[in-house]
């Protein structure tokens, strides 16, 4: 049985109990999280589990794997059950032997067969009462037969047999305009609803890694009851912003003229966890942004950019990019065109703001003060924080007189 990861959990409550479950993908957290809540609908009782339960870690080497192969295969009179927990399944691998004799056997190939052979015996022939659930941190690939060229790693050699007589559950990659998807269907099982556009913001506040997300999905379903809409000032007040969203938060404080709400924002990052190094390269990051998306206003694209967000028209925009313009973006790193929507909306929002000639001389002076943190003479100890705000002052300033002199307010 071959399951889709975040529909398994479901789809498991209602099925049989089988010998096998394998857990695969690139995000250990959803691994383990799976694992974490299909052992408690296999064994409900949590004294009961706790005594069934033994764990193993395949990091280990074929000793680990021997271990495991041992417990899967014996069971005396006073076990009611083995609920058997193998992390970095995907890890073993046959190892061959350099230039084995010709027609060799596969005892003659590999200097581990022994230790596979007692591996894909337990797995051939599983005991009534024994479970596994095997963690692979990696993706597996699907294979229906075990004819043909096969894998040297364990688990992948077995594919065929863990799909017909156990569980394997996939946990894919998340492309960028897959996250906000994932993010809503994750909040909607704690009883919350969030339009899309917020879960992009949302995304562009948290950050990207998953963990992260998870938790601070799980604190707005703290703070906030069954059924309400979240926000993006829920978000702004309860959800903890990712070091990049800090300077976002920062460039806006300037664009919006306020400055010292920037100094500020500036002074709790540094006191917190997060280097001047660190914010040098945020700031970088999002000046390519702007540049990028500045270079690409000027060759004719987004002249129709709405005033509020629109995904549909974002995306259309960004699919008319030519391919000549997205070579010249892509050669100093990711194309703006190939981020998310949400992320490119906001790049061009804050590019209307400056020609492309101010743009550079802002990252120029930023490169100055990198090569100030990075070189032989480095600054003094505080001196750090005053070069960074010396930066927002002068950000400020080339804002305000690429803006022009502002209309007097109304009376």
């Amino acid at each position: 049985m071959e399951l889709a990861g975040p529909t398994a959990i479901d789809k498991l409550r209602s099925a049989k109990p089988k010998p096998f479950y394998v857990c695969h993908g690139e995000y250990e957290f959803l691994n383990k999280e799976f694992a974490s809540q299909a052992v408690k609908i296999l064994m409900p009782d949590a004294a009961g589990r706790a005594a069934a339960t033994q764990k193993f870690d395949w990091a280990d080497g074929d000793a680990a794997v021997d271990a495991w192969s041992e417990a899967a295969s014996t069971m005396s009179l006073f076990d009611e059950g083995k609920l058997l927990i193998v992390d970095n399944a995907h890890m073993p691998s046959l190892k061959r032997i350099p230039d084995p004799p010709a027609k060799a056997k596969n005892p003659d190939k590999f200097t581990n067969w022994n230790a596979y052979r007692r591996f894909e015996r337990a797995v051939e022939e599983p005991l009534d009462g024994v479970i596994t659930v095997f963690l692979c941190h990696e993706a597996l690939r699907k294979v229906k037969t075990l004819t043909g060229r096969r894998s040297d790693k364990y688990v992948q050699r077995l594919y065929p047999h863990f799909a017909d007589k156990g569980a394997v559950v996939a946990f894919e990659h998340l492309w960028d305009d897959q996250m906000a998807g994932w993010v809503n269907a994750r909040l909607m099982q704690s009883g919350l609803r969030m339009a899309g556009d917020t879960a992009e913001f949302f995304l562009a506040w948290a950050g990207s890694d998953l963990r992260h997300l998870a938790n601070e999905l799980d604190k707005l379903a703290t703070f906030l009851g069954e059924g309400q809409l979240v926000t993006e000032d829920h978000i702004r007040q309860l959800v903890t912003s990712s070091d990049d969203q800090f300077v976002y938060q920062i460039f806006d404080c300037i664009v919006e003229g306020r400055g010292d709400e920037a100094v500020r924002l500036l002074g709790m990052a540094l006191e917190g966890s997060t280097q001047p190094l660190m914010i040098v390269a945020a700031f970088g990051s999002a000046l390519r942004d702007i540049w990028q998306a500045r270079y690409l206003m000027d060759s004719g694209y987004f002249k129709r950019m709405p005033a509020r967000y629109n995904k549909g028209q974002v995306a259309a925009d960004c699919a008319s990019v030519g391919q000549a313009e997205r070579r010249v973006l892509s050669s100093g790193g990711k194309c703006l065109t190939e981020r998310s929507p949400y992320l490119v909306y906001h790049a061009v929002r804050r590019a209307r703001l400056m020609p492309l000639k101010t743009i550079e001389a802002v990252m120029r002076r930023l490169l100055e003060i990198d090569c100030q943190f990075k070189g032989i003479q480095r600054p003094k100890k505080g001196t750090d924080q005053i070069l960074l705000q010396l930066f927002i002052s002068d950000l400020s300033f080339v804002i305000r007189k690429a803006a022009g002199p502002r209309k007097p307010a109304r009376r």
